[in-house]
């Protein structure tokens, strides 16, 4: 039966502004299993802001070069390599997220802290202070990958303190505080939106992957339980067969004795009849007891196949002559084509023998009266493989039915098929053999016009006098 994805539970909801899960317990769960994701995505990230510290320290130093505080431009500027490397540091030495969460919250209200200072030294120039703001927001937000919480404090801060610098450092006219500011707050709410959907796009992935996961581990476990209960019914089939079969020849054995009167006159020709009766239904039994065996064997994969070299004109000879009389009881013509010369197959020849006969037996139980049923081997020509085939004018098969025949107890016509006295095992045995020596069973049918079963063997299966082998 087909397996249902996991429903979502409460604890994989996220929140809409920051888009982490609500319930702590997943949230940890997800950071735990991205863990190595986030610590690359980190290191790229700290490896970026240290290459690109050298080029922006050049140049604030040659625009704070005339400033009334240049003491300070020293470690200010030390401090840029410092922090990240021990973010840095943190990432490779595998720290918690926890921990380079805080690493990059500390690089970042470092950069507030920065940014207002450079405020006190450009009191009349504040374009230069605003775009710098918007770009850490911007930045902040869409490449930190951090807490929720730390990137609501990062957020705050940097909000804080540049409207402090708009109301009350730089001498600007109202409106233009209030421009300033609108773009600020445009600047964050964009940068909150961003973040946000970034994150709800990685938990996203992750509860993805997630829910294949599970599902791949529920039809692991379905595959596991199919195969054993496959297993048990092979040995149930192979243990019942055993102890059916030696009763059942008692019965056989008793009645061909009642049926041949060996010990005498039976008394009453009814007692002979219902002794035919017993012995052909006990054959009959006996048989599909048998296919059973070999089905069960072949699927549990303890079928001894010993592969010989056979003789395809005299085993089909054989094969042919011992089941021509039944064929002619039912009125139908069965021919071998001619062969070529030195033909073998290399084949378990018990169960090319089972097989063949197999096929036979299918082609006389569904061919009409009167009709044709011919043998005959096919070398292969145009990457058609060498197979062995028997061909018959009967009713044919509907094409969307043929695959269903190679599974046991499946039949093309349940009609036709109990009037044959078929069960349904005669060509998924046919095919467990084939498989079992390395071929295969194709089956064509043209609807109307017959059906052609093949027992397809490997080239390097077959030999025959004009063969290059």
């Amino acid at each position: 039966m087909p397996i249902a994805p996991p429903a979502r539970q409460d604890s994989e909801a996220r929140s809409i502004l920051t888009g982490e899960f609500i319930d702590r317990a997943a949230e940890a769960s997800f950071r735990r299993a991205t863990y190595d994701t986030f610590c690359k995505q980190q290191r790229i990230l700290v490896w970026i802001i240290l290459l690109a510290a050298g080029p922006i320290i050049v140049a604030d130093h040659l625009l704070l070069r005339g400033t009334a505080m240049p003491d300070l431009f020293l470690p200010q500027r030390v401090i840029h390599f410092i922090i990240p490397l021990l973010w840095l540091r943190a990432i490779r030495g595998g720290a918690t997220t926890e921990t380079i969460d805080r690493w990059a919250l500390t690089y970042a209200l470092y950069l507030t802290a920065e940014t207002f200072y450079l405020m006190t030294l450009y009191r009349a120039d504040y374009q230069m202070i605003l775009p710098r703001v918007i770009l850490f927001i911007l930045a902040g937000n869409i490449f930190l990958d951090i807490a929720a919480a730390y990137r609501l404090t990062y957020n705050v801060a940097i909000f804080a303190a540049t409207t402090v610098g708009l109301a009350v450092i730089f001498p600007i006219a109202m409106d233009e505080r209030v421009l300033a500011f609108v773009i600020l707050v445009v600047a964050v709410g964009i940068g909150v939106v961003a973040g946000g959907w970034l994150s709800v796009l990685r938990r996203g992935e992750y509860l993805h992957a997630r829910t294949l996961e599970r599902a791949n581990l529920a039809l692991i476990e379905e595959r596991r339980r199919a195969e054993e209960a496959s297993a048990a019914r092979s040995v149930f089939l192979a243990n019942v067969s055993h102890e059916l079969r030696t009763p059942l020849n008692a019965v056989i054995g008793f009645s061909e004795i009642l049926r041949t009167e060996m010990f005498g006159p039976v008394g009453n020709a009814r007692y002979k009849g219902y002794a035919d009766d017993i012995s052909s239904s006990g054959t009959r039994l006996l048989a599909l007891i048998d296919d059973l065996l070999h089905l069960s064997r072949i699927e549990g994969g303890e079928a001894n196949m010993v592969a010989e070299w056979i003789d395809v004109d005299a085993a089909l000879a054989e094969w042919v002559g011992a089941f021509a009389p039944q064929a002619s009881a039912r009125g139908q013509t069965l021919d071998l084509a001619p062969l070529p010369p030195g033909l073998a197959v290399r084949f378990d020849r018990q169960a090319l023998r089972h097989a063949f006969t197999g096929l036979l037996s299918n082609a006389t139980g569904f061919t009409q009266r009167g009709g044709t049923i011919t043998v005959g081997f096919d070398t292969g020509s145009g990457g058609v493989s060498s197979a062995l085939y028997v061909r018959d004018n009967g009713p044919g098969i509907a094409p969307e039915t043929i695959e269903r025949l190679h599974r046991p107890f499946e039949q093309f016509d349940a009609h036709t098929a109990r009037g044959s006295g078929g069960w349904g095992l005669g060509l998924p045995l046919v095919h467990g053999l084939a498989l079992a020596n390395g071929a295969r069973l194709d089956i064509s049918s043209p609807t109307g016009r017959g059906t052609e079963a093949r027992i397809a063997f490997a080239p390097e299966a077959v030999r025959w006098e004009n063969s290059a082998a």
